[in-house]
């Protein structure tokens, strides 16, 4: 997928480097990881849908938001530790390049986007330097505040903009190192994720909800 910057890319991008912000982040189950590799891309629901995946989704609010917000995938500029916390299976966080943050479609939601108060007719508009501002507490921080805020990215982020996947202990990640290792064991998929291989994994408790 060609990127294609936002009609305000160039000020959210100086205000993404003056906040020093190198990366953003999307968790999903370690068991999710073989369909991502074999598609080359996280994908919203919509189009996993469309493609009869089969995945292990997280809960969106109220009834319908998942609905709602079916096209687009949700990353935080700090993993949602509240929402970790009641996950029952292992998770991976991906950590994506914030290029994604000026791209074309991507929008800004001021704070957790199950929460009853933000729906698409009001996100709609979110794609602004100054709504992108106003996630946060000042002009240098890049902590948001609340720091449930997301960046809503459009329909699929190719794994070109991968640059590490995170577990939160050694046996979650080798759990997962072996299932990234048995998928791309087929030939012509190990071709195609070629540019991104190997990929960088770690194990990153700060990331996690403290036990």
């Amino acid at each position: 997928m060609t990127f294609r910057p936002g009609h305000d890319a160039e000020r959210i991008r100086a205000s993404v480097q003056k906040r020093g912000i190198q990366a953003i982040y999307h968790y999903t189950a370690v068991t999710n990881l073989p369909s991502i590799l074999q598609m080359g891309a996280l994908l919203s629901r919509a189009e996993m849908d469309a493609r009869n995946i089969n995945y292990v989704g997280h809960g969106w609010g109220r009834p319908g938001k998942e609905v709602e917000l079916e096209d687009y995938v949700c990353c935080s500029f700090v993993p949602h530790w509240g929402m970790l916390r009641r996950e029952t299976e292992p998770q991976a966080v991906f950590e994506l390049a914030p290029k994604l943050i000026w791209r074309e479609g991507t929008l800004f939601c001021p704070g957790n986007s199950a929460s009853n108060e933000f729906d698409l007719e009001f996100l709609r508009d979110k794609n602004t330097v100054e709504t992108f501002d106003e996630m946060f507490d000042n002009p240098f921080t890049g902590f948001p505040t609340p720091y449930q805020c997301e960046v809503l990215v459009n329909k699929r982020i190719g794994l070109a903009y991968l640059t590490a996947v995170h577990f939160q202990s050694a046996e979650h990640r080798d759990y997962g190192v072996t299932l990234i290792e048995d998928t791309v064991r087929d030939a012509s998929l190990r071709q195609r994720l070629q540019p991104i291989l190997p990929i960088r994994v770690g194990v990153t408790p700060r990331l996690y909800p403290r036990a």
